[in-house]
């Protein structure tokens, strides 16, 4: 069974559209569960309420996936509370999950990689996360791998420790 799919969402739903479209054309995307957590309007925010409504909007219509669950936040938790409070609501029911927030567009293996390196790396203690984004740097001559290692994380890829990267 795939790895659950934790998406964070806020207030562009043009952006969540095209971040749910990229993933729906993944190939394990039909065998994946989706966990989808839209956080509410900022207090005082009253242009902000539209474009939440038109992010709930997007999900509720959205297919393609083995299960999705919707969590809709009616206040604002902020960014960095709803990730944390999601990731550990998840983990809470299983051993791992890919987290991705509504402006990553995935290519099609992105859920084939992740879950491939997922399981290749479970029991590997020195293998912090599994990042789907690479630094721009050029393949040293001779590297066949598809993966490699790297001391440190970026915004994309989780908080801290070595991560498995894609070449």
């Amino acid at each position: 069974m795939p790895a659950p799919i934790v998406l964070f969402a806020f207030k562009r739903p043009n952006e969540l559209q095209q971040t749910l479209t990229a993933l729906q054309a993944n190939y394990l995307a039909d065998q994946s569960d989706l966990y989808v957590f839209v956080d509410g309007p900022r207090p005082g925010r009253t242009e902000e309420l539209a474009k939440v409504e038109a992010v709930r909007e997007v999900v509720d219509k959205l297919t393609g996936f083995r299960r999705i669950h919707r969590v809709y936040r009616e206040q604002n938790t902020g960014c960095a509370n709803s990730i944390i409070a999601g990731v550990t609501a998840v983990l809470q029911k299983h051993k791992s999950v890919i987290v991705l927030e509504d402006d990553i567009v995935t290519s099609r293996n992105f859920l084939d990689y992740m879950n491939q390196c997922l399981e290749r790396y479970a029991d590997t203690s020195t293998v912090f996360s599994i990042g789907g984004y690479t630094f721009p740097f050029p393949r040293p001559a001779g590297y066949e791998s598809d993966v490699y290692f790297f001391g440190r994380t970026c915004a994309w890829d989780g908080p801290s420790g070595p991560i498995a990267g894609s070449m």
